[in-house]
């Protein structure tokens, strides 16, 4: 094949499984295979579990994926000004296939060529457009009218220069640059005995208040954390990510995974469908380990805190809090095209 589609996409994890997947086999077999994404939306341009699309968008990007866009859904008419608001925050080529509208009680898509072209017409006119195609119930006829309608036409112009990033996400985006961010951290057991107490008799529903809370009183971003001895911090962090995850409220926010061990950090990730934030990573156990940790976290599309910490300790002088941050962000920028604004 000359590239490969991840489509449809209604579930944020789902779809950051198959990117994985991708970059995997692309590693492997050391390949330079692009990739399309494209999702199914709510009126409100969001996918089935809440999240919206610019999140989703946010939490996949890496290179090698080359278009965005929309298919499938309800038809071209509302999909459009869904895609005139994507084309201000993605700067790569945006693609839209559309359903010939919603179908009847048949099963029958009723929706004639000539009216799903007439809707197309407004994107490419206005030059708001890269991709076009048809989904469900569209027609050689259909395919046929939208090549005719683009054919010699000037497809939308994106500027590499878009300012997209300093982006965190839960459910919805979090712009988190040039300002002061409030984390929330009493959703962690050593920092709250209410929280732990509630963890130990797994009660996720009245713990889940407290994150709620702190939200409330102004927290964009929230911090969970489970290590303790006598928990296993593993299980208890993914319990509780997928308990936020089913929450309307907390699962706008982004969330910061907070934990010592690393097997807990990355039962973490595997938990968000957003832009998280790691907490943390440091040089204390050597380059090899520290990269190699780094390396997941930004093939899960999160940010990390990195720590002022190497072979030799904490930094505890301005000269070696610079060092160490110097070396620290050179490795990762240089070494693994870590992006500097998911260094924090």
């Amino acid at each position: 094949v000359d590239l490969l589609l991840v489509e449809t996409i209604f579930d944020g994890m789902n779809a950051k499984a198959a990117i994985l997947a991708v970059e995997e086999i692309r590693e492997e077999k050391n390949i330079d295979i692009p990739v399309m994404v494209s999702a199914t939306v709510n009126r409100d341009g969001k996918i089935f579990t809440g999240q919206s699309i610019e999140s989703l968008i946010l939490s996949l990007d890496r290179d090698f994926i080359i278009s965005y866009g929309f298919n499938c859904s309800f038809g071209a008419k509302e999909l459009i000004p869904l895609t005139k608001k994507l084309g201000k925050f993605v700067k790569k080529p945006i693609s839209l296939y559309p359903n010939a509208g919603l179908p009847d009680e048949n099963g029958e898509y009723l929706e004639t060529p000539d009216v799903t072209v007439g809707y197309l017409k407004e994107l490419v006119e206005n030059r708001e457009i890269n991709i076009l195609g048809g989904c469900c119930g569209t027609t050689f006829e259909h395919i046929r009218k939208i090549a005719e309608l683009v054919k010699n036409r000037t497809p939308r112009f994106f500027s590499e220069d878009l300012e997209v990033e300093g982006l965190l996400s839960g459910n919805e985006v979090y712009d988190f640059k040039n300002r002061f961010t409030v984390v929330g951290e009493r959703n962690n057991v050593a920092g709250s005995k209410i929280f732990k107490n509630l963890i130990v008799e797994q009660n996720y529903i009245k713990a889940l208040e407290i994150a709620r809370k702190q939200i409330e009183n102004g927290a964009k971003v929230i911090d969970i954390n489970m290590d303790d001895g006598l928990l296993n911090s593993e299980v208890e962090m993914e319990r509780f990510l997928r308990v936020i995850q089913n929450d309307r409220e907390v699962s706008k926010v982004p969330v910061m995974i907070d934990s010592s061990k690393w097997e807990v950090i990355e039962a973490g990730l595997k938990c968000l469908q957003g832009k998280s934030v790691v907490n943390s990573i440091s040089l204390k156990e050597g380059e090899e380990k520290f990269l190699e940790h780094a390396r997941i976290i930004k093939q899960y599309g999160a940010a990390t805190v990195v720590m002022a910490f190497d072979e030799k300790g904490q930094a505890d002088t301005a000269a070696r809090k610079i060092e160490v941050c110097e070396r620290a962000y050179r490795l990762l920028v240089d070494k693994i095209g870590f992006n500097p604004h998911d260094i924090i």
